[in-house]
């Protein structure tokens, strides 16, 4: 059956017509190819549907290493559509995992994007207006963005990219709760109950979107439990608290892969702190080195100053680009639906009192996990 809901409306041809697009846009894009079961468990595509989609990835997908370099490019054209700032070569290896091939394809379709610092910024702004509309959040005021550091001109483009985004308010209310019953299924909550979203003043559209959202990303019940076990340990690498020991995990609880799934967790949000920090640091000394050769002159003496002072790059590289691992930073689920937690849209935090009021006390409180913000 249909993963989404709206494809409940198609005819069976329309549909295979659909899946077609998908899977020859999918190779084209140099996304990794889908399994039939996998087609079958996880898009809820019947026998004749995985078919289709394997057929028509493998008319369009190119060799192992083509399809290396379709991906590379295409995260480039999403990074510059985003107005994300360009990584270095040495997060696209260790962090992608990037081949050299794979990270000069990256690179050169990127600057060959990206234009101005100036554009980048003014395409991130608009961005997080359009996302913020997407969600079904309220569109900041212009004194909220200018104490977020936005200029003018990015205020301008953040509104512009709202207005023509936002739905109306019916759509919007839709649009919240459609965002909410993804949220909750993907942190591994249980579905929240009709009483309890009609006490928080859902109508019965809102309800039944949130549902259909809700059903769409569901795992199974273990599923559900390591996704839990995953956003527990995040969540408590975020507060800088120390991460529980196997033994006191499984005292609450926990099963083994559920204490795999809590420490990847955990280390992900770490790991990112420390490669925030360092790329920080690594700026900081290209500013002052710089400054130190503005004040007084090239005393290189015919060395490479930057590899001369363990600098190498450094002058001409940006800050890292931040992956989708934290709640910093921006989240494409299974959906295609784009979260922005703590970033300069207005998607709620997590730990937002207008996002935790929609959960029970009895989640708020789960005895389960006391690092829950739930």
């Amino acid at each position: 059956m249909p993963r989404k809901p709206y494809e409940k409306n198609l005819t069976p041809e329309q549909m295979l017509k659909k899946i077609r697009k998908l899977a020859q846009t999918d190779a084209v894009k140099g996304r990794d190819f889908i399994g039939k079961e996998m087609l079958k468990a996880n898009k809820g595509y019947t026998d004749k549907q995985a078919d289709m989609y394997i057929l028509s990835f493998n008319e369009k997908a190119g060799t192992p290493q083509e399809q290396d370099i379709r991906k590379a490019q295409e995260a480039a054209r999403a990074a510059v559509s985003h107005g994300r700032e360009c990584p270095t070569e040495e997060y696209l290896k260790r962090r992608m995992k990037y081949k050299d091939a794979q990270v000069k394809a990256y690179l050169e379709k990127y600057n060959a994007l990206a234009g101005t610092i100036e554009d980048q910024r003014l395409r991130k702004a608009r961005k997080a207006g359009q996302g913020a509309a997407s969600n079904g959040s309220p569109c900041l005021t212009e004194d909220a963005l200018s104490n977020k550091g936005y200029t003018a001109k990015e205020i301008e483009f953040y509104l512009e990219g709202y207005q023509t985004s936002k739905g109306t308010e019916e759509e919007q209310a839709l649009r919240k709760a459609r965002v909410f019953g993804h949220i909750e299924a993907n942190l591994g909550y249980d579905c929240l109950t009709e009483k309890f979203l009609q006490d928080k003043g859902y109508t019965t559209n809102q309800i039944k979107t949130y549902y259909e959202a809700y059903n769409a990303s569901v795992s199974t019940k273990e599923g559900q439990a390591l996704r839990k076990a995953r956003f527990y340990g995040q969540t408590l690498a975020r507060d800088g608290a120390d991460c529980p020991t196997e033994e006191a995990l499984k005292n609450k609880g926990y099963n083994d892969d559920e204490i795999m799934a809590y420490q990847k967790g955990y280390k992900a949000v770490v790991d990112n702190k420390v490669e925030r920090s360092l790329e920080k640091e690594k700026a900081l000394d290209a500013k002052r080195l710089q400054q130190f050769l503005d004040e007084n002159g090239d005393v290189s003496a015919g060395f490479d100053i930057p590899e001369l002072w363990g600098y190498k790059e450094i002058l001409n590289s940006s800050t890292a680009d931040k992956k989708a691992l934290t709640a910093s930073e921006e989240i494409l689920n299974d959906n295609g639906l784009l979260f922005a937690f703590n970033s300069q849209t207005s998607t709620p935090s997590l730990t937002d009192s207008n996002f935790l009021a929609l959960f029970p006390e009895s989640e708020k409180n789960s005895n389960q996990e006391t690092y829950s913000p739930f």
